[in-house]
């Protein structure tokens, strides 16, 4: 007997659980075993099959509330409205939203200064008229560890993966065309971040996302420079208890714990001035082998401006990077 589009409809359902590698592993070798076609996407907080029928099996890191999908979905209204989207989302920007000062060495302070944005990109999208006065006080009823998600949704990625007969039989990349709204908001929030420790000088040690550390003797001049950066972003902010900071380095990476607001807190990340100090190097010898007609270029006594830690470097073999070598 034909089965009608109202009884397949009727068959389909929608199971959730919560995202578990032996639950998942187990779904994966029945529906294998089975024979029949099927889909698993693969995201950051959830993974879902897709069976023939159309039913759907979700696996969740974390239950959000209809609240956080309707901010979301204001985002995207606020966006198909704004001039500038297009231009934004055709724009590449920068990812990387951290940092730390140039050649610290380990180091332990009891105290140091932390100033945090509230609500960051929230703002910065308010601030860049992105979104509606409605649409940000709608993120703001949001609690905190639901305003990312709903937000973050702009970025959201997956992989797809199809089988046949228990095989695998393709992968797919997907992204959302709107990835460089939020990418954009990144690069905004690590603008300011910049200007920020550029004020800071000697005193910044490192910035996570919207967050500056400093050390706790800066001059309160400087603090004042800060907060004026601050206001003309349009960014509230606040002052953060940290004390207990350590830092030490393992190779290339960077990792700091610390005690913020009585939660103990590590960070971990690769120390990317490693890869901009040899930049400048190159960069500097590059500038200066033309003149010397040489490919052995001997370095000035004072070290580049860009580079805050030259190593003691004396000569360079320049000869790679000559022209038609």
């Amino acid at each position: 007997m034909k089965q009608t589009s109202s009884q397949g409809a009727a068959r389909r359902k929608n199971i959730t659980l919560y995202r578990n590698n032996d639950t998942f592993k187990n779904w994966l070798q029945i529906l294998k075993e089975s024979q029949s076609p099927f889909q698993i996407r693969h995201a950051k907080y959830s993974t879902t099959i897709t069976m023939e029928d159309g039913t759907k099996v979700n696996f969740i890191v974390n239950r959000y509330r209809d609240k956080v999908f309707v901010a979301n979905r204001m985002i995207l209204s606020d966006l198909k409205k704004n001039p500038n989207t297009e231009q934004i989302k055709n724009t590449k920007h920068k990812r990387i939203n951290y940092d730390v000062k140039n050649a610290l060495a380990p180091c332990r302070f009891a105290d140091v200064v932390n100033i945090d944005i509230s609500s960051a990109y929230a703002t910065t999208l308010l601030q860049t008229g992105l979104i509606s006065d409605k649409t940000y006080r709608m993120l703001q009823s949001l609690e905190k560890h639901e305003r990312l998600p709903a937000m973050g949704m702009l970025a959201k990625k997956a992989v797809v993966f199809s089988y046949e007969n228990g095989q695998c039989i393709n992968v797919e990349n997907e992204s959302s065309e709107n990835s460089e709204i939020f990418f954009y908001l990144i690069e905004r929030v690590e603008e300011c971040m910049t200007r920020l420790r550029e004020i800071c000088e000697e005193w910044y040690l490192f910035h996570w996302v919207d967050g500056i550390f400093i050390k706790n003797d800066v001059p309160p001049g400087i603090i004042r420079q800060l907060e004026v950066i601050l206001e003309e972003y349009g960014y509230r902010y606040k002052y953060e208890v940290v004390k207990n900071f350590r830092l030490s380095r393992v190779d290339d990476q960077i990792v700091i714990q610390m005690n913020k607001n009585g939660d103990n807190k590590e960070y971990k990340f690769a120390d990317t001035n490693l890869y901009r100090n040899l930049e400048a190097l190159i960069r500097q010898v590059g500038e200066m082998a033309p003149e010397q007609g040489q490919d052995k270029v001997r370095l000035p006594d004072a070290p580049s401006p860009m580079l805050e830690s030259p190593r003691g470097y004396e000569s360079l073999d320049y000869s790679p990077w000559l022209a038609g070598s």
